[in-house]
């Protein structure tokens, strides 16, 4: 079954930061790019004869498109598919029209992209990989964008850290053999604490999740956070702020309501974890949006 996309991706929402005054070697920018058929009418001239100084890498969620090497071989891409754009090399994606068109892309320096393919860390073989999309892997990139942009600038240095992490991952997946099994129960364990995250529920144990994939708990642990990058504690809680931030901007909703409803035992205690998670109170996010 393919993986059905969240609603709350359907917009472009990206960022740009950088470590140096080099454009090249210190740039780490990337995002979720949304385009409708208007759109890509519009502007497909942009994805023409296109050329970066850096590594950027666009992993496609929805769409299909023809990708065009700077030496004239193309690929018919879709979701799942992640083109490569090597730095200095030109090419092309020409986006079918009549559709709508999702990607993550994540930008690195020129230097930085070349000390990852010495240490045979990034497959450069090939322009087009297929490391196919998991909930898992969704996650990663959604968590890496809120990191770029909550970032101080003495941060930085750690969103390469993480841009090294996603790019090696998606690299992996590309050669990944014998590992389905695991694929399958993280992207239902993923969907399972989904559901739990709005269903209202205080305290959620892990030992439950566990026994209901039927696999141990340490043994869930250790792949939930090789596979996701953070517990399934963490992802819970993230995964309700994110419901919070949807029900807040709902305006017939009190701060004290929307806390019950996501399972808190009061408004204080919601405030608290909302804003480690998302920087900001819950009033003052509403005053924003």
């Amino acid at each position: 079954m393919d993986l059905i996309i969240p609603n709350r991706l359907h917009h472009t929402d990206t960022v740009h930061r950088n470590l140096t005054a080099d454009p090249f070697n210190g740039v780490v920018t990337c995002g979720f790019l949304y385009k409708e058929p208007d759109y890509i009418r519009m502007f497909k001239e942009n994805d023409i004869n296109f050329k970066l100084d850096y590594y950027g890498g666009v992993l496609i969620l929805e769409g299909s498109a023809t990708h065009i090497d700077n030496e004239g071989h193309s690929w018919v891409v879709k979701p799942g598919s992640y083109i490569q754009r090597f730095p200095g090399k030109v090419h092309s994606t020409v986006i079918s029209e009549n559709q709508n068109w999702l990607e993550f892309y994540i930008c690195i320096g020129k230097e930085l992209f070349e000390s990852l393919v010495k240490l045979g860390m990034l497959d450069v073989r090939h322009e087009v990989l297929n490391p196919g999309i998991t909930m898992a892997l969704l996650t990663k990139l959604e968590l890496f964008l809120q990191s770029c942009k909550q970032a101080e600038e003495t941060d930085l240095p750690f969103l390469v850290v993480e841009a090294q992490h996603i790019l090696v991952t998606i690299n992996q997946m590309c050669h990944k053999s014998g590992d389905e099994t695991t694929n399958d129960m993280i992207d239902n364990a993923c969907r399972l604490i989904g559901n739990l995250a709005g269903s209202g529920q205080g305290h959620i144990l892990v030992e439950d999740i566990a026994k209901e994939l039927g696999v141990g708990v340490e043994l869930f642990r250790k792949k939930f956070k090789t596979k996701v990058g953070i517990s399934p504690g963490e992802y819970l809680c993230r995964r309700r702020m994110n419901l919070a931030q949807s029900m807040l901007v709902n305006r017939h909703r009190s701060v004290k309501e929307v806390a019950i409803e996501l399972g808190f035992p009061d408004g204080f205690t919601f405030s608290k974890q909302f804003k480690k998670l998302v920087g900001v109170s819950p009033s003052q996010f509403r005053k924003i949006y």
